[in-house]
């Protein structure tokens, strides 16, 4: 016979279950192009699945890193017949998704965008969400516009990027320090690949050649 405690606890599973987050709702329906980050951009964006229902696929577009693609793909799947009735389904069933609440925003990082590369020994899905709960947004890709880029081990082309737009680069123990502490970083310089070219070594002068001396005879 199930215990009362364990009784308890499936029914709150039952009951969490039916409020997700939008984000995490938008990613469970397996819509093409709609992975996590994506879902929470645009859960981000529009706050609830009837404004993200009601928009236009140039409003999802717009959003920065979601674009037309997986902006045509969310719009084409909101509009199939099948689709629409799959989510008044859900909503008769008592899913209610929520937008997930954030922490309080360190002006600091307001209107700031990071960007993660190579191996971390923390969970990425851990940092962005620090990233995320400071106010700022995670990107995938390196542009002018990128704040920092955060370099683990084994940092590939993101990181030659970041070099050539003077992007600001952080390690992850230099990212720990910067979120936690009111430190700006500095800037440090890009590293140059130009290798110091050795002093020529001085040249000996040649020994002048010995003088004949003049031989005098006596005859």
């Amino acid at each position: 016979r199930m215990g009362e405690k364990s009784a308890q606890n499936i029914l709150d599973s039952i009951e969490a279950a039916k409020h997700p987050t939008l984000a995490r709702l938008l990613f469970a329906l397996g819509i093409p192009n709609i992975g996590e980050h994506t879902g929470e951009l645009i859960a981000e964006r529009f706050g609830t699945l009837k404004a993200i229902q009601a928009a236009t696929l140039e409003e999802i577009s717009s959003i920065h890193d979601v674009g037309k693609i997986a902006g045509l793909a969310l719009r084409t799947w909101l509009d199939e017949p099948h689709n629409q009735a799959l989510l008044e389904k859900l909503q008769a069933a008592g899913v209610e998704p929520v937008q997930e609440e954030r922490k309080e925003a360190d002006e600091r990082f307001a209107g700031k965008s990071f960007v993660f590369t190579g191996t971390m020994s923390r969970d990425r899905r851990d940092l962005e969400a620090m990233v995320k709960d400071l106010g700022a947004r995670v990107s995938g890709s390196v542009s002018k516009k990128t704040s920092y880029v955060v370099a683990g081990e084994a940092a590939g082309s993101k990181l030659d990027k970041a070099r050539d737009n003077k992007v600001t680069i952080l390690t992850e123990d230099e990212f720990m320090a910067l979120i936690s502490s009111d430190a700006e970083p500095s800037e440090a310089p890009a590293p140059t690949t130009e290798e110091a070219k050795p002093e020529p070594a001085p040249q000996a002068e040649p020994e002048p050649a010995p003088t004949q001396g003049t031989l005098a005879l006596d005859l």
